[in-house]
């Protein structure tokens, strides 16, 4: 977020041998490139890019302020709008990306107070078309992918009844849903975790206690 710091922009850097550069600078291709639909009651000028994955070369970024679907190739640091997130889904806030086969998946945080079952993941094509949705969820800051096409979902919080709800601890989860759409929770009880990874050793890696 803006911290009024110039020589720091928002953006992917790189890091080697202990001293990092600017790969590319998202804080100006979001001043440059406005999208459709910004949420003027909770505006981010510099924009919010909130979770990368890397595949095939190409660096995927959600960003979750203005309501976007980011490429970039890290050489020469190039940033292209992949998708317009604001423009035909409103402020969701898109927070978590992932690569399964040939779709991109974007998860929504959503506004607050949270409503169960409200929150989507939205799967686009690498050309950026919208290609459908996945939902059923409350609200989602991590997403990953193993090989068997099984797609894990990181929940910070859940709603205990059907009324709206706020951020509450105790209650995020992770959920594997696998190709054929059956749902699985794999894990309860977290509290505010913030991002999911499976690791090298198969196993999915949670921060918790992230707020």
């Amino acid at each position: 977020c803006s911290r009024g710091l110039a020589d720091s922009p928002g953006g992917v850097y790189r890091i080697e041998n202990g001293r990092w550069t600017l790969e590319a600078d998202i804080t100006a291709f979001v001043h440059a490139n406005p999208v459709a639909a910004p949420n003027l009651g909770d505006f981010e000028p510099d924009g919010d890019p909130y979770s990368m994955v890397a595949a095939g070369g190409v660096l995927y970024v959600a960003e979750a302020n203005s309501g976007q679907l980011l490429r970039i190739k890290p050489n020469p640091g190039r940033v292209e709008r992949l998708a317009d997130v604001s423009a035909t889904q409103g402020h969701v806030v898109p927070t978590a990306v992932a690569v399964l086969r040939d779709d991109i998946l974007v998860g929504e945080l959503r506004r607050f107070p949270a409503v169960t079952g409200r929150a989507e993941i939205l799967r686009y094509s690498r050309n950026g078309r919208l290609e459908g949705t996945i939902g059923g969820f409350t609200s989602i800051l991590g997403l990953d992918a193993d090989n068997k096409g099984n797609l894990y979902v990181l929940e910070p919080f859940t709603c205990a009844t059907a009324a709206p709800c706020f951020p509450n601890p105790g209650s995020g989860r992770v959920t594997r849903v696998a190709p054929d759409g059956t749902r699985t929770v794999l894990a309860t009880g977290l509290s505010f975790a913030m991002s999911l990874r499976m690791g090298p050793d198969g196993a999915l890696y949670v921060s918790n206690f992230g707020f």
